[in-house]
């Protein structure tokens, strides 16, 4: 069952700093974040592009680098999110669980909602081989 909660973040990138309202869901494996944060942080793009699938159909997206924090719970990890290739697509700030499995995350649900961080965890998101749309195909024998 996915689960939901709301919480301030900071998402850090090479020009500067953005608080915000973020869904941290439990029932997503990936992050998202707004064109317009990914271009006032400057959130660092990778040549990687894909769709992500979002009710009432796909937008297009690529995959950038920042670091997200999320302060009530000491956690800090940089990481890949998907950001939307038009400007005007509407979508919501998302941490999901894959970020909250990297950096060793717990939500405590009785306790108000509150997220726990552990130690980092270094491995790599394992949600990109999912998300990359151009890689080669395999070749039947």
């Amino acid at each position: 069952m996915s689960e939901r909660i709301f919480k301030q973040i900071v998402i850090h990138g090479s020009r500067g700093t953005a608080r915000t309202l973020a869904i941290i869901d439990t029932g997503t494996p990936h992050c998202v974040i707004t064109r317009q944060l990914a271009e006032e942080v400057g959130a660092i793009p990778l040549s990687t592009t894909g769709k992500l699938n979002i009710a009432g159909g796909s937008i297009k997206t690529r995959l950038h680098e920042v670091e997200i924090e999320i302060p009530s719970g000491a956690c800090s990890t940089r990481t890949k999110v998907l950001v939307p290739d038009d400007p005007k697509a509407r979508v919501r700030v998302l941490v999901g669980s894959l970020y909250l499995q990297k950096v060793g995350a717990t939500i405590a649900y009785k306790n108000g909602e509150s997220v726990f961080c552990g130690p980092n965890n270094p491995e790599e998101d394992s949600w990109m081989s999912d998300f990359i749309e151009d890689r080669p195909k395999k070749r039947r024998r």
